[in-house]
């Protein structure tokens, strides 16, 4: 029901169903999205016709229910406000062009890509899990344990395979470059050099990972750190500086390890890595406010 008080005599009304079960007839048409109608590729506007400006002033019109008046022509336009009621010369927020392009191609598809790379991943966990337990490695050691897993399970794949390129996890005995072990003798000290200054913020094949060997009552442990919870890059000179809040121990052995090159690691990427979501740290918690205590593994 239309509200008779905004109606005036030789007043145009036009009527909008949403419903995709309706086919269009000879009494109506399809709308397209204004975002796939006016400045479809976003661009910027740099300059304006005098006839434009008057389309848009007369689109501002038909889209609001506030104007009063003839436009172009005597109105209120100017002493109300507008900008929810769009024209015909705009910028937009999320243009939708370039996304249809991945959700509606045959081949080049977001969705089936995601899937994809969903099940490639799991079937390399498992093949992961599976070569370390035939082959013979060095539990204690973790970077070359990975290096021979990942050797091992990639060792007749070349570039032309898939996931060549997806930087996900730094490898290989040639690519890598081990800096001189570092004693911890003064735990204040919180700056460690390496090879080259390192910027983690620009994307490379380049990578470092950081260990920490710790020798509490005659048991060794060696362990992954991680970038931006337990350290940082220095970004003015070739160095790594540890968190204020994470501890050092004297006598703590600190091992860092560069790879020039990450590629044919055959990972397949995930939403994390391409920046679609939030990095976490999986960690395994004690529940005690059951009767008895219980443990739940925390993804967030």
């Amino acid at each position: 029901m239309v509200n008779p008080d905004l109606l005036t005599k030789d007043d145009s009304v036009f009527v909008a169903i949403y419903n995709k079960n309706i086919p269009a007839s000879s009494d109506a048409y399809y709308e397209v999205p204004i975002n796939l109608d006016i400045n479809t590729l976003n661009k910027n506007l740099s300059s304006l016709t005098l006839g434009q400006i008057r389309n848009h002033l007369i689109a501002l019109k038909n889209n609001s229910l506030n104007v009063i008046g003839s436009v172009p022509g005597d109105s209120n336009l100017r002493d109300i406000v507008y900008k929810d009621a769009s024209g015909s010369i705009l910028q937009h927020s999320a243009p939708v062009l370039y996304s249809n392009l991945f959700l509606n191609h045959p081949t080049m598809n977001f969705v089936d890509a995601t899937r994809l790379a969903n099940k490639e991943y799991s079937k390399f966990k498992n093949k992961f899990l599976e070569t370390a337990g035939k082959i013979d490695i060095d539990f204690n050691n973790v970077q070359s344990s990975v290096d021979s897993i990942i050797a091992n399970m990639h060792a007749v794949k070349d570039s032309s395979f898939p996931w060549f390129h997806s930087d996900m996890v730094p490898h290989g005995i040639d690519n890598r470059n081990i800096v001189p072990t570092y004693t911890v003798l003064d735990p204040d000290i919180r700056s460690y050099e390496i090879t080259s200054v390192f910027n983690d913020k620009v994307p490379s094949n380049r990578a470092v990972l950081v260990y920490i060997t710790r020798t509490v009552d005659n048991v060794e442990t060696k362990t992954l750190l991680n970038k931006g919870q337990d350290y940082t890059f220095s970004t003015t000179r070739a160095a790594i500086t540890f968190a204020s809040n994470y501890v050092l121990l004297f006598n703590d052995q600190i091992d860092i390890v560069e790879y020039s090159d990450t590629d044919g690691s055959f990972v397949p990427e995930t939403p994390t890595k391409m920046g679609l979501y939030p990095s976490y740290q999986p960690r395994l918690l004690t529940d005690t406010t059951y009767r008895t205590s219980a443990n739940f593994y925390n993804w967030t």
